[in-house]
C-alpha cells in the first residue's frame, strides 16, 4: 500500500469530523458535552500572560461579540447541539461561536499541559487556535480556509499520533516522515484545484509547506528521544 493511501490512519479519528458536507466548505465539528460543560465551568478563567495583561475570559469575548452575560452558559451548551441558539443567529455566527469557545479554551488546556506535562487538548483545538491566528473570525469560510484548515488539520493529528506513540501495524517513524513529504505534495495538489486569486494562492503556498516542515522537525525531534 502506497504511503498517500496509508495517511488516513493517522488522521482519521480528527478528520472523519470534518468529512462529507463539512470537509468543503471545512466547518468546526459540534462542541462535544464535555467541552461545553468544561467551557461553561471555567468561562471566566483568564490567562496569567505579563505580555498579555488584559486578554480576556471566554465570558468576555462572548459579550464582545454581542450577547448579554445572562444567556452566555445557554449559548456555550447549544454549541453542543444542532438547535438554534437562544439569541438572533446564523449559520456562520455558530461557526464563530464554536471557533471562539475552542480558541478560548486552549488558552486554559495550555496552561494545564504546562504544568503537567501532559495532553489534554484535542488537534482540533490546535487547529482552532492555529485559523484564528492567521483569520480572526471569518463571517465566510471560502475555499482559502478550508485548505488551511486541512493543513492545519493533518499537521496536529499527525504530530500528535507520534507525539502519544499513537502508531500502528508497521507505521514506523520513517513512514511518518514520508508521509509528511506526501502531505506536503497533497496540499499543493489541492491548491492546484482551488478557484483563488494569484495572491492568495501564493500566500497559501507559504503556510502550508510551513506548517508541514515544523511537523517534520517537531517528528524528527520525536525519534531523537
Amino acid at each position: 500500500m502506497s504511503s498517500t493511501r496509508q495517511i488516513p490512519c493517522l488522521v482519521w479519528k480528527e478528520h472523519k469530523r470534518v468529512c462529507g458536507p463539512a470537509a468543503n466548505p471545512f466547518l468546526w465539528p459540534l462542541l462535544t458535552q464535555q467541552e461545553a460543560e468544561d467551557a461553561v465551568a471555567n468561562k471566566d478563567f483568564r490567562v496569567r500572560d505579563p505580555d498579555a495583561p488584559d486578554f480576556p475570559s471566554l465570558s468576555e469575548n462572548l459579550q464582545d461579540l454581542g450577547m448579554s452575560a445572562s444567556i452566555v452558559d445557554d449559548v456555550i451548551r447549544q454549541l453542543a447541539t444542532p438547535a438554534p441558539l437562544p439569541l438572533p443567529s446564523t449559520d456562520a455566527l455558530k461557526q464563530i461561536l464554536i471557533g471562539a469557545v475552542r480558541y478560548f479554551e486552549m488558552q486554559r488546556l495550555d496552561e494545564i499541559q504546562v504544568a503537567t506535562r501532559q495532553h489534554v487538548s484535542t488537534p482540533m483545538h490546535l487547529v482552532t487556535v492555529a485559523d484564528h491566528n492567521v483569520f480572526g473570525y471569518p463571517l465566510e469560510i471560502t475555499p482559502l480556509h478550508s485548505i488551511v484548515r486541512h493543513g492545519f488539520l493533518i499537521r496536529h493529528a499527525v504530530l500528535r499520533a507520534a507525539e502519544r506513540r499513537m502508531l500502528v501495524g508497521d507505521l514506523s517513524p520513517s513512514f511518518i516522515l514520508k508521509s509528511v513529504d506526501a502531505l506536503n505534495w497533497y496540499a499543493q495538489d489541492m491548491l492546484g484545484n482551488v478557484d483563488v486569486d494569484e495572491e492568495t494562492a501564493d500566500a497559501v503556498r507559504t503556510v502550508l509547506p510551513q506548517q508541514l516542515g515544523q511537523l517534520r522537525s517537531a517528528i524528527q525531534a520525536i525519534m531523537r528521544r
